[in-house]
This record gives C-alpha cells, structure tokens and sequence, in this order.
C-alpha cells in the first residue's frame, strides 16, 4: 500500500511540475531518484519500471522541444524511442493491449463514448474558441483539409494511444493495479494538455483528463488498444473540422 501512495505521488508530482509549472528538470530528476531507488528495493521495481518510461518519455519531450519540434510533431519520434526500451524488454504483444480482445463486443460502447467525448471537447472548444491558437490551415482548399483531417486524426489515435494506453499504461497497470493505473495515468494524461496551444488550460485538463481515464478504461475493458484508437481519431477528426468551420464562420483571416 506504502508503495502504491508513494507511485502515485510520484506520477502526478512529476505530471504537474512538468506541464503545469515548467519545472521539467526537477520531474526529470525526481524520477531518476525514483528508478534508482527502486533498484535496490525488489518489491518496487515494477514502480522503477514506471518511473523509467515516464523519464524517457519527458526527456524526449524535454530535448525535441529545445530542437524545436513541438507537441504533436514530436509524437512519432517520441513513440519510436518508447518502442526500442519496451521491446528490448520485450512484454508479450497482448499485455501492451495490441490484441483484439473483446474489441467486437465493446465497439457500440466506443461509438458512443467517442459521440459524447467529441460534444464535449466540441462545446469546450466552441466556447473557447477566442482565446485559441488555431493550427488548422484555414485557407486550404476543401479537399486538401479533408486529406489533412484524416492524416491528422489517424496520426493523433495511432501515437496518442500507443504511448499513453499502451506503453505508459501498461507499466502503471503493472505497478499500481488495474483501477488506479488506469486513472492515474488518465490525470497524467490530461496534465499534459494544460500548455498546448488548442485544449489548454484548467479547463483543457480536465477535459484530456477525462479522455484519458475513458480510454484507459475501455482498453483494459476490451483488452485491446484499437477501441480507444478508433475514439482518439473520430474525436480528432471531429476537433480538426470544427476548428476550420469555426474559424471560417469568425472570418478569421485567410
């Protein structure tokens, strides 16, 4: 129990100085601590193996960025370095959830969860829309935003999912339990949205938040990624036109 609190602290003490107050290099240092602390305690190393990916994962975050490849253009190169640590470690394919599992049999869940998680990501955005950097190519013709769109939305589903319902999720899950890795790792999640340029904010980390708790909750439901995948494309896809019809409608310029 002792080790569990701890992890938790850990986990969103690292998510918060991180994304919320700047602190990058105190959460990076910290984690170090954690997984060196961790070694020398048998009983906490699935929580030493958690705080390894989560190093990993910030310190790719942290050296991109100063390249200047920001959020979501890192993603793919963020996900290719996570796949070389998971799978020199080598878990078996269905315990990162690349299964299908019960995917048929949660899939009517996962269409309406992805038409309530896009109206309420919508309405966020809709009432927010002001106070928006909006990244979407506005000027573009119809049928090359529509390509962008669905490049986009499948980009977003196939690294946001890998990484965090997959890579990440299945260390907590490890580490903490079913329940409380799922949601821990939901908040972390959420805690990332706080500083990007669309969702942003308290507001926007609530909100990725609960995004990531209802995924990580329907892929260890379905025992298998793809049903989050499928939600994560349909609720970018849907971000990405409203993005373009709102701004259309603002007659933001072209």
């Amino acid at each position: 129990m002792l080790n569990k609190i701890i992890t938790t602290a850990l986990v969103l003490m690292t998510g918060l100085g991180y994304f919320v107050f700047g602190l990058q290099l105190w959460a990076l240092g910290l984690l170090v601590l954690a997984a060196l602390a961790a070694r020398l305690n048998a009983g906490a190393r699935p929580s030493g193996k958690l705080a390894e990916m989560l190093f990993l994962f910030l310190s790719l975050h942290l050296f991109l960025n100063e390249l200047g490849i920001g959020y979501p253009y890192s993603l793919i190169l963020i996900l290719s370095g996570l796949s070389v640590m998971v799978f020199m470690e080598g878990p078996e394919w269905g315990a990162l959830y690349f299964s299908f599992g019960s995917t048929a049999r949660y899939f009517k869940l996962a269409v309406a969860i992805a038409a309530g998680l896009s109206a309420a990501i919508g309405l966020w955005i809709f009432y927010n829309f002001e106070q928006i950097a909006n990244p979407a190519p506005v000027a573009w013709p119809l049928d090359a935003v529509l390509v962008v769109a669905l490049g986009f939305a499948v980009y977003m589903a196939i690294t946001h999912e890998a990484i965090f319902r997959s890579y990440l999720m299945q260390r907590a899950v490890h580490a903490l339990g079913g329940a409380l890795g799922v949601s821990l790792m939901g908040v972390f999640y959420g805690l990332m949205y706080y500083r990007l340029p669309v969702i942003n904010g308290v507001g926007g980390a609530g909100l990725g938040a609960l995004l990531g708790v209802t995924l990580g909750w329907l892929t260890q439901k379905s025992d298998s990624i793809y049903l989050s995948m499928f939600v994560n494309f349909i609720v970018s896809g849907v971000v990405f036109m409203e993005l373009i019809i709102l701004a259309k409608l603002s007659g933001a310029p072209q």
